[in-house]
């Protein structure tokens, strides 16, 4: 199985002088109980990125790879990695791919990318999904609205992944999906070293199990970072609209006397 992810987090360099962009692609082979993750990234910007490094969670582990010092534009680099899946049910999982990577000013960067592989017998999940875009300054809320349409309820348990900018107050929640039935949740998130202007993925995966197999449905949600204007600023024809009001005002208060003593006169 493979999926090609062009991240969503398009990096400007702090000199100004590039751009950073990360291409992400993910090939799974599962042979017995051994799965076989090979990721491949791609440097689609014209600048170089420092001090990359691939790291994958999979079913109840993380994985990191070496770190390259430099990835040239145009260049790829590839991670191989392997997991006993033994102990684990047969169905679908999660599969989440983080790539930190660092500018010329060596500020550090994340991508993230979210897919999904199955062992034994795949299946497809009840549980439909849809997020809202949201735009962020230093907090902010993702909502997931999920929609069960099968005949059964299914506990479910929702886990979200954060490129390394965010944080999350839970990163897991459990719920109750009765059949046929909606619900919102909630993740409240904070932007600790995002950039303005940037845009960022956010994957959540959605799992439960039914009749001993595994059922995994993920979503997808955009961020992009918009520092807030201030009050000054978001009030600013407030403020124009008072000056000129004030100008008018004592416009008139300099011109009455001199009207006054023309008319005396």
């Amino acid at each position: 199985m493979s999926f090609l992810v062009l991240c969503a987090m398009i990096c400007p360099d702090q000199s100004l002088a590039g751009v950073l962009t990360i291409q992400t692609r993910t090939d799974t082979v599962v042979k017995g109980q051994m799965l076989d993750v090979t990721i491949t990234i791609t440097n689609k910007g014209n600048e170089p990125a420092r001090n990359t490094q691939i790291s994958i969670t999979v079913p109840g582990k993380t994985m990191e790879g070496q770190i390259t010092s430099q990835l040239d534009p145009g260049k790829s680099d590839v991670g191989v990695f392997t997991h006993n899946l033994s102990g684990i049910s047969w169905g679908r999982y999660p599969l989440v791919v983080t790539v930190i990577f660092y500018d010329a000013n060596l500020y550090p960067f994340s991508a993230i990318s979210g897919s999904t592989f199955y062992w034994g017998k795949d299946v497809n999940s009840d549980i439909a999904i849809t997020s809202i875009p949201l735009s962020i300054d230093r907090d902010g809320t993702l909502v997931f609205d999920l929609k069960n349409l099968g005949a059964d309820a299914h506990d479910i348990t929702a886990s979200l992944f954060l490129p390394k900018e965010f944080s999350v107050a839970t990163s897991s929640i459990a719920c109750h999906l009765n059949a046929r039935a909606e619900k919102k949740l909630i993740f409240d998130i904070a932007n600790f070293s995002a950039r303005n202007d940037a845009t960022y993925p956010a994957f959540a995966f959605y799992e439960y199990q039914q009749n001993n197999v595994h059922f995994t449905a993920m979503a997808s949600a955009m961020m992009t970072v918009k520092t807030s204007e201030g009050w000054f600023r978001h009030f600013k024809w407030v403020w124009m609209s008072t000056i000129g009001i004030l100008l008018v005002i004592l416009g008139i208060l300099y011109l009455k006397p001199i009207f006054r003593s023309v008319n005396h006169s």
